[in-house]
């Protein structure tokens, strides 16, 4: 059985992923080289036939921009996928790397 083609795209650099903070469910705007990632991205994507694709994307800010910037206009018809945006990282969220060894943070998954 053949499966389809699957393509993911991963949001660029945002200023919480440039200092070492997890982000979770929370959000921080792309950096110049998140955008500049996201770009690259639409490099690579604009040498497919994407004709008849269908876009899901997560509602965070810093996802829907890299879509946008990748996929231009296209992600108008992007469906919000709310699943792709609850990647909860429980007591990390929003902490730095460092500190969040110190404490015993664990991250979780919502079930």
């Amino acid at each position: 059985m053949r499966y389809p083609d699957l393509l993911i795209l991963r949001h660029g650099e945002t200023e919480w992923n440039r200092i070492g903070r997890m982000q979770g469910a929370a959000d921080s705007p792309l950096t110049d080289l998140g955008r500049t990632q996201a770009k690259a991205q639409g490099r690579l994507l604009a040498k497919r036939d994407l004709t008849g694709w269908g876009y899901r994307v997560s509602p965070l800010g810093r996802c829907r921009e890299t879509a946008r910037i990748a996929l231009g206009r296209k992600i108008e018809g992007a469906q919000e996928d709310l699943a792709s945006g609850r990647d909860h990282v429980g007591g990390l969220d929003r902490k730095t790397a460092d500190r969040d060894r110190c404490r015993g943070a664990v991250p979780v998954r919502p079930g």
